[in-house]
């Protein structure tokens, strides 16, 4: 969303105030830049938004938070490196999950460019 140059701030609030809307029930936002969507969903009334510095900061929280159901918006940049997240958190949740094959069937995960 840099590209959006002058723009960017509103669309990074924008997101944000949608993911409220939308019943996000967490939303991590990764870098400084990011941190404005994080404030624009809490001001629209999510409560679980964390803003972090890193990929691996955001695997962490992922792990200690998400719960089968949950709808997890996580949102940074390419050179955030964000699709760090998914990689770290997968290895994470697989081995907490390996010994129970119940809870492992309820998690689905989809990303997007």
């Amino acid at each position: 969303m840099r590209e959006l140059g002058s723009e960017s701030e509103h669309g990074h609030r924008e997101v944000g105030e949608t993911a409220a809307a939308l019943g996000v029930d967490h939303l991590i936002a990764i870098g400084s830049v990011a941190a404005a969507i994080a404030s624009a969903a809490e001001h629209a009334g999510l409560r679980n938004s964390r803003t972090v510095n890193s990929p691996t900061e955001a695997a962490e929280i992922l792990a200690e938070i998400a719960e089968p159901g949950d709808l997890v918006l996580i949102k940074g940049s390419r050179a955030a490196r964000t699709e760090r997240v998914m990689e770290e958190f997968g290895n994470r949740r697989s081995a907490a999950l390996s010994n129970d094959r119940e809870k492992r069937n309820h998690f689905r995960v989809e990303t997007s460019p």
